[in-house]
């Protein structure tokens, strides 16, 4: 329904995975953290023996809290849209 007031189509909630990626990235997070976070299968013997530090991937998180990195992503364009028609 929301997406229909806001006039957005083509959106599907694979868009909202693609568009938090996208935005981790533009900020600079890690791969490593980037993939957890994501809840992708860790591979490789590095990633065996480490351990996610909480406080760094809530640091990855929270540099979304500051201004949108400015990308090409049509997703971030449809997830800004979907805000500003639902108030948020």
């Amino acid at each position: 329904m929301a997406l229909r007031v806001a006039q957005i189509e083509g959106f599907c909630f694979h868009d909202l995975r693609r568009s938090f990626a996208t935005r981790l990235r533009a900020n600079g997070v890690q791969q490593e953290n980037r993939e957890y976070l994501l809840g992708h299968e860790l591979n490789g013997i590095e990633h065996r023996y480490a351990n996610e530090n909480m406080d760094i991937l809530r640091r990855a998180v929270a540099t979304l809290d500051s201004k949108p990195a400015q990308t090409d992503s049509t997703t971030d364009s449809h997830v800004l849209q979907f805000q500003k028609a639902s108030g948020q």
